[in-house]
C-alpha cells in the first residue's frame, strides 16, 4: 500500500530486503558520487570481515524500515532505518534522485516516517549527518529534531547527531540540560530538583 505525500509523490514500505538492497546498491553510487567515504572493504582483513559478518548474524532481529519514494510508479529514492535498542530507531540513509530534489518531498516524508515510528512505540529517533548537509539538517530541526552530539568519523568526517524525542518531557529535559529552558513542575519532579 502506498502512502501519499503530495501531487504524484508517495512512499511504499517494503519487506523485500533483496529487491531493496539491489535498488540501493545500484543507485547509491550515483546519488552520493561526490562523497569521499572510507571504503572499509578496502582496508579490513578477511578475518575482520568474517568477524563483522558473524556479529551481524548474532545480533537478532531488530525492526527495519525500508521505504521506496515514488513518483507515480517510478522509484525516485529511498529511506533506510533500523532499531538500535529497545527505545531507539536510527535513520540510516535517505536519498532522492536529483531531478526530484528541492520540491518538498523530504519535508513531506519526514512526518510520515515519524508517525510510523511513533506507532511502533519508539521513544527517540536519531540520525547522523555531514555537518554541512543543510538540505537535511534544516528540515529535521524544523520538524523538532535536536542537535545531541558531534562525531568525528573515519569514514564520513565530521557528523552532527540529530535526535527526535516523542515524549515532550524528554524533549524538555534536553532543552533544560543545554541551558535553553527552565524546567516546569513535571520536569523538576522527574529530575528530583524539588528535593
Amino acid at each position: 500500500m502506498d502512502i501519499k505525500l503530495f501531487d504524484n509523490y508517495s512512499i511504499r514500505i517494503t519487506d523485500d530486503e533483496i529487491e531493496f538492497g539491489s535498488f540501493f546498491s545500484q543507485n547509491r553510487p550515483v546519488l552520493f558520487s561526490d562523497n569521499i567515504d572510507l571504503k572499509l572493504s578496502n582496508i579490513l582483513t578477511e578475518h575482520e570481515k568474517s568477524k563483522i559478518k558473524e556479529l551481524s548474524t548474532s545480533y537478532g532481529s531488530p525492526y527495519k524500515l525500508r521505504i521506496y519514494i515514488l513518483n507515480g510508479d517510478e522509484k525516485i529514492g529511498w529511506f533506510i532505518g533500523e532499531q538500535k535498542d529497545s527505545q531507539t530507531f536510527y535513520m540510516i540513509n535517505t536519498a532522492i534522485f536529483s531531478q526530484h530534489q528541492n520540491k518538498g518531498i523530504y519535508k513531506s516524508l519526514l512526518p510520515k516516517i515519524l508517525d510510523i515510528l511513533k506507532e511502533k512505540g519508539f521513544q527517540k529517533v536519531y540520525s547522523r549527518h555531514s555537518a554541512t548537509n543543510n538540505q537535511i539538517i534544516i528540515p529535521k530541526l524544523k520538524q523538532g529534531f535536536m542537535i545531541t552530539a558531534f562525531e568525528i568519523s573515519d569514514i564520513f568526517g565530521i557528523l552532527i547527531h540529530l535526535t527526535y524525542y516523542f515524549n515532550e518531557s524528554r524533549r524538555k529535559a534536553i532543552e533544560f540540560r543545554t541551558g535553553q529552558l527552565k524546567p516546569d513542575r513535571k520536569l523538576s519532579e522527574a529530575l528530583s530538583l524539588n528535593d
